[in-house]
């Protein structure tokens, strides 16, 4: 238990200390202070007291009022239509406009299924339990990336009994009421009350069972069941366990009889939880063969002891508020830390530090010094007092950086082409230049840890050593950044550019002039008019305007964003215009694409859509920049050489019909990445099938069609419809093959049906 007589100096100590406010304050803001200004904050102080509608325009704000109430626990809530504080001044009812898709898991919920490892402290139980939480977080978190897209979620352990999940995404903040509930209802499960010993089984779980409960069971709930619901919990041991309580879920009063009979006598009544349950499942699949609603019993019994417990109203309302992170739990004085989802196994809740010993692991920092320190040695340490053999580290860096350059002079030429510097990490390269210590005082100064692992190659941080020791005009446009550098464009253009303006409304005053109206820091702007109007808005912004015709907004509601991702690379040798190919496009089964010759016989540039392009350009922004650049590399050469041959599959496949087999796609066009390019294909296709019939005439069967990228078109030889990338004839599937934004399809006899896709 905590001192919560120590506590509140403890915590006055931590928040002004190492609470990360410039971190919580960018998360909350997402960029507009106007967000942060209008989040809903709520503070709980010794006794009991609760703070509600508290809002800060900024973080610093926010430190301010930590420091006078030290709250024992800080809640986070929505964004709302007013700042929470004007509640009650303002004419505006206070109204939640977004907040995070938020998910409360607490292991109070898994009490019915504990076994052996229950205890009465809950801190204790939840620390012997974790791999409860364990498999929620591989299952939730999947889930909320393989079924909806999710990409931008964080995990956060509660401080005591549970974990927390904040998913970020624009489009999960703004979800209704509505849609929660409904992702939370997917996402959750319903069970009877473990005393129901009538067998009445939940209706969810059916056979087979649906893919994201199959995936569920596969990849988390099986192996935890077995290694840990039947190991350590000992649910199935003759001995203590609580075989009666499994037997329950059966539904056929005769099979459970007699399986308590089998499993009571004979080498089963002293065997492992592990092969007595081989035998209820032996004993389930034989019943099921001549009663079929047996089958899903299995996956009954498995997904009920170790499926995730949601808190549905939690995630439904979009007012409910949640423990922040980086808090401290009253109860336990651990701070509330996030943690990777990727390997939530190997965390250990008995491992966070307490508040109370945080404080005894640091060293006094100067007053107002808090922007000037870093962490090095398990002390604080001002950066300017930080020397590296006399000199300020920056300076040593330069050096070190500017005699790296002069060593490696010809791989730094090319970076992402030399063999030397995409197989070494960037502590390799340093060489003997730096010693270990001095590497580990570099990589503590820049506060990232710029040697990620020992195989991030230094390729990856070339950019950085040209930049300390290129000239500083050339250093402008990065240190500057783009928005200086667009300013001094403008200055030299004399073009008149007013910034920090919102467009609000657009209105025709004649025929051939438009009025267009602002908003600015200090209200409205003075009308301005204009012959055009180029408006480079998101969709949400151009709706919004006052003016826009209700046509233009209702087909800007139908526009989808497709992330795209294109990359340039360099070849010394260009091994494909040996094979034929010296401007043009191709395309592959790889994770690559299409791939485009340049004119100059040198060059190929990657492009990829959809699930590709988030897939490399996450890759990139997780500062993996050279090894990406190296697979891509390898992925064309690999392309050309082993077996998937695209200029192959271009030159022949795009050409017409060979034995029924017809392939389209913006792929096989001059217009890839573009819907055009499906129809343009689609249409040669359809005029080869019409002349000829197809080579042979058109197969009985139907026809498979094969086609790639953005956008899809699949040609039939009879009658027949496509959905979800599913082609059928009304006798037998056949499969279409390929990526897909919009997928089109035609039918040679009785006509057909259109089905367009995310993306296109």
């Amino acid at each position: 238990m905590v001192d919560r007589t120590s506590l509140p100096a403890q915590l006055k100590w931590y928040y002004s200390r190492l609470f990360p406010l410039d971190l919580i304050g960018k998360w909350l803001s997402y960029g507009e202070a106007t967000t942060l200004a209008k989040r809903e904050v709520s503070f709980t102080l010794e006794g009991d007291i609760y703070l509600r509608y508290r809002s800060f325009d900024t973080p610093a704000a926010l430190g301010t009022e930590l420091g006078k109430l030290t709250p024992i626990k800080i809640d986070f809530g929505a964004v709302h239509n007013i700042r929470p504080r004007d509640k009650g001044a303002s004419a505006l009812p206070l109204t939640p406009a977004e907040k995070e898709l938020v998910f409360d898991i607490d292991m109070t919920d898994y009490h019915d299924v504990m076994g052996a490892l229950r205890d009465s402290d809950p801190t204790t139980e939840t620390d012997v339990n974790w791999a409860y939480m364990a498999a929620a977080v591989r299952i939730l978190d999947t889930a909320l990336e393989e079924d909806f897209g999710f990409r931008h979620r964080l995990w956060v352990y509660s401080g005591r009994r549970g974990v927390h999940c904040w998913v970020a995404d624009a489009r999960a903040r703004r979800l209704s009421n509505e849609a929660r509930g409904a992702v939370a209802e997917f996402l959750g499960l319903r069970f009877e009350e473990r005393a129901n010993l009538g067998g009445r089984r939940a209706t969810d779980i059916t056979a087979p069972l649906h893919p994201s409960l199959a995936r569920a069971r596969r990849e988390a709930c099986e192996p935890t069941f077995l290694n840990f619901v039947l190991g350590e919990q000992r649910l199935l041991d003759a001995d203590g366990g609580d075989t009666a309580g499994v037997l329950a879920h059966i539904p056929d009063r005769g099979l459970r009889v007699g399986l308590a009979g089998v499993l009571s006598r004979g080498p089963l009544a002293t065997a492992t939880g592990v092969d007595r349950w081989a035998r209820i499942e032996k004993e389930l699949t034989r019943a099921a063969k001549a009663d079929p609603s047996l089958k899903s019993v299995s996956d009954h019994i498995v997904l009920r002891y170790t499926y995730p417990r949601l808190d549905i109203p939690v995630t439904r309302d979009v007012g409910h508020l949640l423990k922040a992170p980086f808090c401290v739990h009253p109860k336990t004085g651990r701070v509330c830390v996030p943690f990777d989802a990727a390997n939530v196994e190997s965390f250990d809740p008995r491992e966070r530090r307490l508040v109370a010993e945080l404080g005894m692991t640091l060293s006094p920092v100067p007053s107002g010094a808090r922007d000037n320190v870093f962490a090095y040695g398990g002390t604080f340490m001002q950066r300017d007092a930080v020397t590296i053999r006399g000199k300020p580290v920056k300076v040593f860096l330069s050096d070190v950086m500017r005699q790296l350059v002069e060593a490696h002079s010809t791989d730094f030429a090319a970076p992402f082409e030399s063999e030397k510097l995409l197989s070494t990490n960037l502590r390799g390269l340093m060489g003997n230049l730096v010693s270990d210590d001095e590497f580990a005082a570099v990589v503590a100064y820049c506060g990232v840890d710029i040697e990620a692992s020992a195989n991030a190659s230094a390729a990856d941080y070339v950019h950085k050593a040209l930049l300390f020791t290129s000239a500083r005009d050339r250093q402008f446009y990065v240190t500057a950044g783009l928005h200086g550098l667009v300013r001094a464009m403008l200055a030299r253009s004399g073009v008149p550019v007013f910034c920090n303006h919102k467009l609000t409304s657009c209105w025709d005053v004649t025929k051939d002039l438009k009025e267009l109206t602002f908003a600015g820091h200090a209200g409205e702007s003075p009308p301005v008019v204009a012959r055009s109007v180029i408006m480079t808005l998101t969709r949400e912004q151009l709706v919004a305007i006052e003016g826009v015709t209700s046509h233009r907004k209702q087909y800007t509601r139908h526009v989808q964003a497709v992330p795209i991702f294109v990359a340039v690379l360099t070849f010394v040798d260009p091994f494909w215009t040996r094979l034929g190919a010296f401007y043009g496009r191709t395309t592959t089964e790889r994770p690559i694409r299409a791939v485009h010759y340049l004119a100059d016989g040198k060059r190929v540039a990657v492009v990829c859509s959809g699930v590709y392009a988030a897939f490399w350009a996450d890759r990139v922004e997780a500062g993996v920049a050279g090894v990406v650049m190296g697979e891509l590399a390898a992925h064309v050469a690999a392309a050309h050489h082993t077996g998937s041959e695209p200029l192959t599959v271009m030159r022949e496949l795009a050409a017409g019909s060979r034995n029924g087999i017809h392939a389209c796609g913006d792929s096989f066009s001059t217009h890839q990445n573009w819907v055009e390019g499906a129809l343009e294909s689609a249409d040669a296709v359809v005029r080869v099938f019409e002349r000829t019939g197809g080579v042979g005439g058109p197969p009985p069967s139907g026809g498979v069609s094969v086609g790639g990228g953005a956008a899809t078109a699949a040609a039939s030889s009879s009658g027949g419809w496509a959905r979800g990338g599913l082609f059928k004839r009304r006798s037998a599937p056949v499969p279409l093959t390929g990526g897909g934004g919009a997928t089109a399809a035609a039918g040679g006899v009785g006509g057909g049906a259109a089905t367009t896709g995310g993306g296109g």
